[in-house]
């Protein structure tokens, strides 16, 4: 499987190549061009977790999963009640709790045993890129930038 990183070529899992530490560093110093290095914490946590949702959670279009949702939502009201959600309905915090629930849903919640996820190997190659970006710090004098 190939894994595909911001700001890089795809890297094939099967065959790391020899500078893929160099790659993740280089991609993860692109990620956060422009922010401050005082966030770089942050940067970290989010690097990670936009990974996370790509690649442990099969990334989907938003709009495809709140249309999903949405669609869910109609069918079930149509079949409980005989009648469709109300705009103010969609519109409520309830919902939108809802959808930001379904989109923080703990990756086990979500996990088929048939699905690329369940391959080993990319889970190693993951750990590594944690390893790395965990343990990232920022050269002398890059920091102070």
């Amino acid at each position: 499987m190939r894994i595909r990183l911001p700001y890089i070529e795809s890297i094939e899992t099967e065959q790391l190549p020899n500078n893929f530490e160099e790659l993740v560093k280089i991609s993860f110093t692109k990620f956060t061009e422009g922010t401050n290095k005082d966030y770089t914490f942050e940067d970290k946590l989010l690097y990670l977790d936009n990974m996370r949702k790509y690649y442990l959670r099969g990334h989907t279009d938003t709009n495809f999963e709140i249309t999903k949702l949405l669609g869910e939502n109609y069918r079930y009201q149509l079949d409980e009640y005989g009648t469709t959600l109300e705009k103010e309905e969609v519109l409520s915090t309830e919902f939108m709790e809802h959808c930001f629930d379904k989109g923080f849903m703990p990756f086990r919640d979500s996990w088929d045993k048939w699905s690329s996820s369940r391959n080993d190997n990319i889970h190693k190659v993951i750990l590594k890129i944690i390893e790395i970006v965990v343990n990232f710090e920022w050269a002398k004098g890059v920091a102070d930038d």
